[in-house]
């Protein structure tokens, strides 16, 4: 069984926490811009706050999540134009 996420001491609750982390893990926000957008919603976050909050959960998210990604095969392709000058 995996380790449960432990919310325990923290200011603000659990489902805030992680929908601040879905935003910025998913796009490419700022955490100045995550302060903004959650101070547009009534709740007052230091951006280090946010930050803080990557480090402690980002890892263990990424790992969770990892089983459901689609899987590739590790090749790639990449076109490049042929011009003749």
């Amino acid at each position: 069984m995996a380790k449960s996420l432990s919310f325990k001491w923290r200011q603000y609750e659990p489902d805030i926490i992680l929908w601040c982390l879905r935003w910025y893990l998913h796009t490419a926000l700022t955490y100045r811009q995550m302060k903004r957008m959650l101070g547009e919603r009534g709740l007052p976050v230091v951006h280090t706050t946010i930050m803080r909050w990557v480090h402690c959960f980002g890892h263990e998210l990424n790992q969770r999540l990892e089983p459901y990604l689609k899987k590739t095969n590790g090749s790639w392709r990449c076109d490049e134009p042929y011009l003749k000058i």
